[in-house]
Formats: structure tokens, sequence, C-alpha cells
């Protein structure tokens, strides 16, 4: 079974952005892809994290990001990220100051990661 190296497999995923393109005549910056879509593109089993990278690796020279999102592959180019909000650490400095100290109570914080829900669970209170 012949399987494409890291360079092949993003060509062949340009390859399927341009199909779409041309289905939609229009031009795409963002999407999602499966893992279905990606094994049966780069006729694979299972995708491996490290090939990814790799191939990751390829698709930033022709601008575009790939990245895994949990469900999901997405892919965006480059270019329109520039514009979007920007994150520093300046923002939470002190808490930071804390954090290096070993002083910093993680606890406050669970409340932004919310706890899956256990089949069962749903009354209890």
């Amino acid at each position: 079974m012949n399987r494409p190296n890291a360079r092949s497999a993003a060509l062949l995923l340009l390859r399927l952005i341009e199909a779409k393109e041309t289905k939609k005549s229009s031009s795409v910056s963002r999407f999602r892809v499966s893992d279905i879509t990606l094994r049966r593109l780069w006729n694979r089993y299972r995708i491996e994290g490290a090939f990814v990278t790799e191939v990751s690796e390829v698709l930033l020279d022709a601008g575009w990001a790939l990245f895994f999102t949990g469900r999901h592959y997405a892919m965006i180019k480059t270019d329109m990220v520039e514009g979007w909000v920007r994150l520093s650490s300046k923002g939470i400095s002190e808490e930071l100051v804390q954090v290096r100290a070993g002083a910093y109570d993680f606890k406050d914080l669970e409340r932004l990661i919310p706890s899956p829900a256990v089949d069962g669970d749903e009354d209890a209170d």
C-alpha cells in the first residue's frame, strides 16, 4: 500500500482545497476536515500526531495552518489571523508572579473548564 510522505500529503490536502474553491467559485479561508477524510486522502488507517506535525510544517510554507480541535481537524489561512485580537501575558502578570513562586491557587480557575456530564447525573444536585 503506497502512503504519501508529509509533503505529498500536504499537496493532496491543498488539491482538495483547490477542488472545493473551484466548486464554490470562491476562495476558502478556513474549514474543518474529518479524520476519515484525512485517512482516505493520505491512504492511512490512522493519523499519527507526528505525521500531522510534519504535514503542518509543509502547509505553513503554503500559507495554511492545520490543527486538531478535539473532534475535527481545522485549517485556516495564516494571513487571516493577523487582524485577530492578541492575547498577552501582561494581563495576568501579578498572577504569574504567584505561579512562579508556587503560591497560586488554581482552584479559582476550575470554573473555566466545565465538568463533563456523567450519564445519569443530569438531575443530581
